[in-house]
């Protein structure tokens, strides 16, 4: 499972663990969760635009801080060649971050690819 359905996965972790998420946050993360359906059209810049559109300016709860660290890992390819090792290594301080607020990572994911 390349890195769009493994940020999906990440996305929906991280919400199921959350009581406090408003309806801008679901709306969010409902985008950020799409990301594979722009993948398949090739239109990555078109999923950008529309997280660009939905997500706050200011990330002023866990909940949202921790989804704009999903939206960095999904963008973090986005326009130079996949880098599997940075993208892994985003990852892998995220770990430690999540576990602070409550939200258990997998320790292995699939991050290879799109």
């Amino acid at each position: 499972m390349p890195l769009c359905e493994s940020l999906s996965i990440l996305v929906e972790l991280t919400m199921d663990a959350s009581i406090t998420a408003t309806s801008e946050d679901k709306a969010w993360a409902s985008v950020l969760r799409s990301i594979a359906t722009y993948r398949d059209r090739k239109r990555l810049d078109e999923w950008e635009a529309e997280v660009n559109r939905v997500s706050p300016r200011l990330r002023t709860t866990p909940l949202q801080q921790m989804l704009g660290e999903l939206e960095m890992l999904g963008m973090s390819n986005l326009y130079q060649a996949f880098n599997i090792d940075r993208t892994i290594a985003f990852y892998d301080r995220l770990r430690p971050y999540f576990a602070e607020r409550g939200v258990k990572l997998p320790i292995s994911i699939d991050l290879g690819g799109w």
